[in-house]
C-alpha cells in the first residue's frame, strides 16, 4: 500500500496526506450510501464541498419525490464536476510527493489506498443506512455529521501538503522574508502561513495575518503583510496598451528591460507585469522578485512613484530595482534550490494571454 522504498522514495508530507485522505474517503462513501438509499426511497423502491452538496441534494429527494429526476440530474452533474476537480489537483500533489521520479508508483499506490478507504466506507455506510431506514430527518442528521467530518479531513489533508512550487503568494512570502532577513524560509514555514483563499477580495487578509502571528511566529509579520498586499496589487500578464499611452514611456520601458522577458509598470497602485511572448515561469518568478523589491523601496525607503519615463532613468525606482534584481536574483534562486524550492517547474500564476512580440522592420531600400 506504500510506494517501494518508503519513506525515502516520497516526500515527508506523503504519509500525513494519505491518512487524512483515507479518512475523508471513508466519510465520502458513507454519505454516498446514504444518498443512494434516499434516492431509492424517493421512487418507492425502499430498502470538496461540491461533492457534499450533491449528496445533500440526494438526501432530500424523499421530501420532494416529484422532483426526483431534476434533483438526481443536478446532483449527478455536481458529483461529476467534483471528481474532475479532484483528479486534476490530486495529480499535482502526487507529482510533488514523488521525490525519486516515481510518479507512476505513487499514483498507483494512492489509487489502491483510495479503494481500501472506499471499501470500509461502503461497509460503514450500509450499516448506518440499515439503522436509519426510511427516516429522512435521521438521514439528514447523519449526513450533516459525516459531512462535517469529511470536510475536516479534507481540510487537514490539504494543510498537510508541503507545496514546493511558487505561486504569487508563496513567492512573495519567500522574497519578502529574504529582503528583510537575508534568509530563504523553509518550505513548511511558508506553507503553514499561506491562507486557504489568498486571492478572494472579500477575505480580510490583514486580520487573518494578525491571528496567524499569534499562532505561529516562524515568519515575520512584515513578510506576511507584504505578501498579502502584493497579492492584492499584482496584475501578472497585463496588456501594454492599457498602461502606456505615449511613445516616450514605451521607448523608456523597452530600453530599460531590453535584456528581460518582462516589463513592470505601476499603474493606479497596481503592479502590472507585461510579459514577452517567450516568457518562462522563471522569468515570471524574477518579475515577482522585482515587484517585492519595488514594494520594499516604497514601504521602507519612501521613494515616491513618478512618470514611467522618469522611473526608467538613472535614480528612478525601476532603474534602481532592476539593477538590484539583476545582481541578486541568481543568489536567491540558488538559496531557494538548496532549501528544496522548485524554481524552474510548474506555473506560478495564470497570466492573461497578453504577450508582446518584438518585431523589427527592414529599412526601406534606397534608389
Amino acid at each position: 500500500m506504500l510506494p517501494e522504498g518508503y519513506p525515502n522514495s516520497v516526500s515527508s508530507d506523503y504519509l500525513e496526506y494519505s491518512l487524512w485522505r483515507a479518512l475523508q474517503g471513508i466519510a465520502s462513501q458513507i454519505n454516498g450510501v446514504l444518498a443512494t438509499q434516499s434516492l431509492l426511497y424517493a421512487v418507492g423502491l425502499g430498502k470538496d464541498l461540491l461533492e457534499n452538496a450533491a449528496y445533500g441534494m440526494e438526501i432530500i429527494t424523499p421530501a420532494f419525490p416529484q422532483l426526483f429526476v431534476l434533483i438526481g440530474a443536478v446532483a449527478g452533474a455536481g458529483r461529476s464536476a467534483s471528481i474532475l476537480i479532484q483528479a486534476a489537483t490530486r495529480s499535482c500533489f502526487y507529482a510533488g510527493f514523488a521525490v525519486q521520479r516515481n510518479s507512476a508508483e505513487v499514483i498507483a499506490k494512492g489509487e489502491a489506498q483510495g479503494m481500501v478507504s472506499k471499501f470500509f466506507g461502503i461497509m460503514l455506510g450500509i450499516a448506518l443506512a440499515n439503522y436509519i431506514g426510511s427516516s429522512t430527518p435521521l438521514a439528514l442528521a447523519s449526513f450533516s455529521v459525516v459531512m462535517g467530518f469529511h470536510m475536516y479531513c479534507n481540510l487537514k489533508s490539504y494543510q498537510s501538503i508541503q507545496l514546493r512550487t511558487l505561486n504569487p503568494y508563496r513567492a512573495s512570502l519567500v522574497f519578502s522574508e529574504y529582503l528583510l532577513s537575508g534568509q530563504v524560509p523553509q518550505i513548511k514555514e511558508v506553507n503553514d502561513e499561506e491562507p486557504l483563499f489568498p486571492s478572494l477580495p472579500f477575505v480580510d487578509i490583514d486580520a487573518y495575518t494578525a491571528v496567524q502571528e499569534e499562532a505561529s511566529g516562524s515568519l515575520s509579520v512584515e513578510a506576511r503583510n507584504a505578501a498579502a498586499e502584493i497579492s492584492r496589487r499584482l496584475q501578472l500578464g497585463y496588456k501594454l496598451s492599457k498602461v502606456v499611452k505615449n511613445k516616450e514611456d514605451a521607448y523608456a520601458l523597452f530600453d530599460l528591460f531590453k535584456d528581460e522577458e518582462y516589463m513592470i509598470i505601476e499603474n493606479k497602485g497596481r503592479f502590472c507585469v507585461v510579459l514577452r511572448e517567450g516568457c518562462s515561469p522563471q522569468d515570471m518568478l524574477k518579475s515577482l522578485f522585482h515587484i517585492n523589491y519595488l514594494y520594499w523601496l516604497e514601504k521602507y525607503v519612501g521613494i515616491e512613484p513618478r512618470s514611467i519615463s522618469d522611473e526608467c532613468k538613472p535614480g528612478g525606482r525601476l532603474q534602481i530595482s532592476l539593477d538590484y534584481v539583476q545582481r541578486e536574483f541568481i543568489h536567491i534562486k540558488r538559496d531557494g534550490l538548496q532549501n528544496g524550492w522548485l524554481t524552474d517547474e510548474g506555473l506560478i500564476a495564470r497570466p492573461l494571454p497578453n504577450r508582446i512580440r518584438l518585431c523589427f522592420s527592414e529599412p526601406a531600400p534606397t534608389s
